[in-house]
């Protein structure tokens, strides 16, 4: 007799990321304790699109209106945002490639109107050029 080949496909949707079993998807962030404390924790998709970020991946890399779209242009603007606001440098360089002045309110409202390729292209620009603090240890 010959053997059978078993074709069937692996369900995907049953594979789960260690520590990110139990978190629902409708929910944005949420409470869990563990032997630390309390900390804040994100569902899987967020952490996933967060550290292909981190690898210098692009919200553009995915097709347009799919989720992982969504996610990556959603966490670019935050990040964008963020890095504006913490520094001073990247305040002024940011303001001076927009060519007007605008307070972080109307910053924030002007990175949701921005094409996601021009909040990839600006981030990565303020990234490059930030002045860090210099120690004065040395």
């Amino acid at each position: 007799m010959s053997k059978k080949n078993n074709k069937t496909k692996k369900n995907k949707k049953n594979i789960e990321i260690l520590g990110f079993g139990d978190i629902p998807e409708n929910e944005k962030s949420i409470w869990r304790i563990d032997y630390f404390g309390k900390r804040k924790v994100v569902d899987a998709d967020t952490y996933l699109i967060r550290t292909y970020i981190d690898n210098k991946g692009l919200a553009t890399d995915f097709k347009k209106n799919t989720k992982k779209f969504k996610l990556a242009s959603i966490e670019f603007k935050r990040r964008l945002y963020l890095q504006i606001k913490l520094s001073p440098s990247s305040k002024r360089l940011f303001l001076r490639k927009i060519k007007k002045k605008y307070t972080l309110d109307k910053i924030k409202k002007k990175i949701d109107t921005m094409s996601i390729e021009k909040i990839e292209k600006m981030y990565f620009i303020l990234l490059k050029n930030q002045k860090l603090k210099k120690s004065r240890k040395k």
